[in-house]
């Protein structure tokens, strides 16, 4: 790394969380900057045995079963452990846990004492799918690139980690490449397109149609489907957050304006009467990255990218 910026990662694994690392080739995708702790109750050997694959992986990741077994909450205790023993070491912390109250106490004590940016929460439900690590990582290397911080393996891994033919073992850069050569070349196989939002798609028509659909609504809608609210906007660097809604209240925060505005014609607004006083970034599904408008409509377009090709042999 080019930079001392370092992020701190504790997984409570149960409840099936273990899942998140099902995918050896996501979970290499980590940055090296990034510290992964994982948590969970020793009494289940399908977990132990799913996550001690992992030991490999020296740098970035490191287990903690807990080593009382039968007991409920161990786990949860050894996390809140461990937090309070790297909390000065690192300038960003991320738990990742079920809906376990336990955590939010010390999630608000932490914020109170550093401050707000310091830690982050995301819930998970039940046996996520490996893709929602992908998400994880894609906002590490947000913070990473706000702090300049460069992770020179992962240049490396766009070259090497090519999608290949499981028959012919073809090598291709693009996933539609290799949707379309499957299609073509392997007709006794099915095969689908797999979206991030954790869509199906059976052929590149329906996928190209969903990903300018959502592209252009929520682009419209100026919201970013990782969250279950509005974000924020800054019309300049240093001003306070105008919380974005839905409905036709979004007022102009300068003088003499007085019509209300739904969010598509607030952005337009702004840029039509106000182009010299404003500038504008929006702070969405990560509290430590501000995007310019641009910035943010490449996000949210993302959101909607293929991460896999799903194939079945008939």
């Amino acid at each position: 790394m080019s930079c001392s910026y370092r992020q701190l990662l504790l997984f409570d694994c149960d409840a099936g969380r273990s899942s998140l690392f099902n995918n050896l080739e996501i979970v290499n995708q980590i940055p090296l900057n990034c510290q992964c702790y994982l948590f969970w109750n020793n009494n289940d050997p399908q977990i132990t045995l799913n996550l001690n694959r992992l030991s490999q992986i020296e740098q970035r990741i490191h287990l903690c079963p807990s080593t009382l077994r039968n007991s409920k909450n161990s786990a949860d205790a050894k996390l809140i452990y461990f937090l309070g023993k790297f909390v000065n070491d690192f300038p960003f912390i991320l738990i990742v846990h079920g809906n376990d109250q336990i955590y939010s106490e010390v999630i608000s004590t932490v914020k109170s004492e550093f401050n707000s940016q310091k830690i982050e929460e995301k819930q998970i439900n039940e046996s996520p799918h490996s893709q929602m690590l992908q998400q994880i990582i894609e906002q590490c290397q947000q913070r990473n690139r706000k702090w300049n911080c460069v992770d020179s393996t992962q240049i490396q891994r766009l070259v090497i980690n090519k999608n290949k033919c499981f028959q012919c073992t073809k090598e291709f850069k693009q996933y539609l490449s290799l949707y379309d050569h499957i299609k073509s070349k392997h007709k006794s196989v099915s095969c689908s397109i797999i979206c991030k939002c954790n869509l199906k798609f059976a052929n590149r028509q329906d996928y190209s149609r969903h990903k300018k659909t959502e592209a252009k609504r929520t682009r419209k809608a100026i919201q970013c489907s990782r969250m279950n609210s509005f974000p924020n906007l800054f019309i300049k660097s240093d001003s306070l957050p105008l919380l974005l809604s839905a409905d036709k209240n979004n007022k102009c925060p300068f003088n003499g304006c007085q019509r209300l505005y739904k969010s598509d014609g607030f952005i337009a607004h702004l840029q039509s009467k106000h182009k010299n006083d404003i500038h504008i970034q929006i702070q969405c599904c990560d509290s430590a990255i501000k995007r310019t408008l641009q910035e943010f409509y490449e996000h949210i377009q993302s959101q909607h990218n293929i991460v896999d090709v799903e194939i079945i042999v008939t």
